[in-house]
């Protein structure tokens, strides 16, 4: 299967589509098998750890003694295969080493042969052609020797091929491992796995998918269900019924594929990057999810990824959605190419978002604070006015006894201006107000001492409840800003409360003359 998936050209294809509108695919999975390729992705760590067990008790038997060594590097480098790259090739090359320091040049180019196709399985080809490169064709005398050697060629050359850019150097390339896949069909006298989809190839790209199923049938029956080998030829299958137009069908092999790989803890696997890539039009959570785990798997796998064969992908991929979109063809491209500012502009958008979702967070704060007030001051204002009510009954009452007797001195003196009934009724005016206020703003003395310097804080004296300072700022913190109506309500001259407004700034430790922006966030 070809490895040439990777996050950032899906990131691009999903960022398109999100804007875009979606595809309107035809083809459809079976629930059940949808249901448990989702379960495998999500226990994923399970099928590894079985991988990794079965890998270290085969390096376990390392110290036993008389073990051949030289197989037991291979075994352990088969496991690895498509596991964990970097590994697999540390053992071929410990094989590679020993077989060569005990002069057995059979085991050598068996295992020079297992490195070059490591090599192309993880994107070096020219390191694999290297590799090759070290072996005398001459020789290799065996025919099952001959046929891994023309199949470690015809691997790298194709893939090669492949990977580059449609020019002269990939046709040439691909050519040639037409040849070597010549070479093989036409030598080898046992028919198996390797000729049967060598020649299930050939067809399918010679454009003959009806005989190249025939032989995938053969396959596929020879496969044991959930093995790598089924994996890989239930891709085939998938590829196949692809060319052929049955797209329900090619889904199902191509979720089965996904999931015989993730059982085999197989890593550099593409199955599952092709049906995220396949079904982000319609499901893009369960497409994040899929290709999540690919780029994860390929990183686990440690697969190098050549950046024009990114930008190949790239080119495909939009010129499939172009297609298939028709008039969103230039915003897939302007997307495509203007990535990075349209991160930008999202990123800017969401600061703003932000910002007005703390402006209304603010606002709704002081709706809340407000209605508080409000329903406080209502239920004061009907104590205050009860009150009032109360004492004018009060007075009527005495007015009405005095008159009755006749005591029409009493009556006068009680009705006479005096300073000290005025007196008495500001000084119920002022209780009155400082206790309504306080009962809205319990800590206001303590909240505003805070906003003055250590030593010009205020000490109220025993029983008062207010000073006039305070009750000047109450006023202002309530919302009445204008000197002359505090003065007119609370029964102070206007220089009385233009005094102390002035004056707070030199005792308070607020800055920019800000004193009552502050008095008015105390709650």
């Amino acid at each position: 299967m070809h490895n040439r998936q990777h996050l950032a050209v899906l990131t691009i294809c999903l960022s398109a589509i999100t804007l875009a509108l979606p595809s309107e695919g035809k083809e459809s999975i079976p629930e059940d098998l949808i249901r448990e390729l989702d379960n495998m992705v999500d226990n994923k760590d399970q099928y590894i750890s079985i991988k990794q067990k079965r890998i270290d008790s085969l390096k376990l038997r390392l110290d036993t003694p008389g073990i051949n060594r030289i197989k037991l590097y291979g075994k352990i480098a088969g496991e690895y295969r498509k596991f964990q790259s970097d590994s697999a090739a540390s053992y071929l090359n410990r094989a590679i080493s020993l077989a060569r320091s005990t002069e057995d040049r059979m085991s050598e180019i068996h295992y020079t042969l297992a490195l070059a196709e490591q090599y192309t399985l993880t994107g070096l080809y020219m390191e694999a052609e290297y590799v090759l490169s070290l072996i005398d064709r001459q020789e290799i005398r065996e025919p099952d020797k001959l046929e891994d050697y023309w199949m470690a060629c015809y691997n790298v050359y194709r893939e090669a091929g492949y990977a580059r850019p449609h020019n002269a150097v990939s046709r040439i390339w691909r050519a040639r491992a037409g040849q070597y896949r010549d070479s093989i069909l036409c030598h080898s006298k046992s028919v198996s796995n390797r000729t049967l989809r060598l020649r299930e190839t050939e067809l399918r790209e010679a454009g003959h998918p009806e005989q190249a199923l025939e032989i995938n049938d053969i396959r596929i029956g020879m496969a044991e269900y959930l093995s790598p080998d089924y994996a890989y030829t239930a891709y085939d299958r998938f590829c196949i019924y692809q060319e052929m137009g049955r797209e329900d069908e090619a889904m199902e092999f191509l979720v089965r594929s996904a999931i015989s790989d993730i059982n085999s803890a197989i890593m550099n696997q593409s199955s599952l990057y092709v049906l995220a890539n396949k079904i982000f039009g319609k499901d893009l959570d369960r497409a994040w999810k899929y290709v999540n785990y690919s780029y994860w798997a390929t990183t686990f796998f440690n697969e190098r990824f050549r950046h024009w064969t990114y930008n190949s992908a790239v080119f495909e991929i939009n010129k499939t959605w172009q297609q298939k979109l028709g008039f969103q063809r230039s915003i897939i491209s302007v997307i495509s190419c203007a990535l990075g500012i349209l991160v930008l502009i999202l990123a800017g958008l969401a600061v703003y978002i932000t910002s007005i979702n703390r402006k209304l967070n603010r606002t709704n704060r002081n709706l809340e604070e407000t209605s508080r007030i409000k329903d406080s001051y209502v239920s004061q204002f009907f104590k205050l006015y009860s009150s009032y009510l109360n004492s004018m009954q009060k007075f009527r009452s005495k007015i009405h006894k005095q008159l009755k007797r006749g005591d029409e001195d009493e009556v006068l003196r009680l009705t006479r201006p005096s300073g000290d009934i005025i007196n008495e009724e500001i000084h119920d005016l002022y209780r009155n107000f400082d206790m309504a206020f306080l009962d809205i703003f319990p800590d206001f003395v303590d909240r505003f001492n805070d906003l003055l310097l250590p030593d010009k804080k205020i000490t109220l004296k025993k029983g008062e409840l207010l000073n006039t300072e305070l009750r000047i700022f109450a006023m202002i913190r309530l919302g009445i800003n204008e000197s002359a109506h505090i003065a007119e309500l609370l029964h102070y001259s206007i220089r009385t409360v233009y005094n102390y407004r002035s004056g707070i700034n030199r005792k308070t430790h607020v800055k920019d003359r800000k004193f009552e922006e502050h008095l008015m966030r105390i709650s």
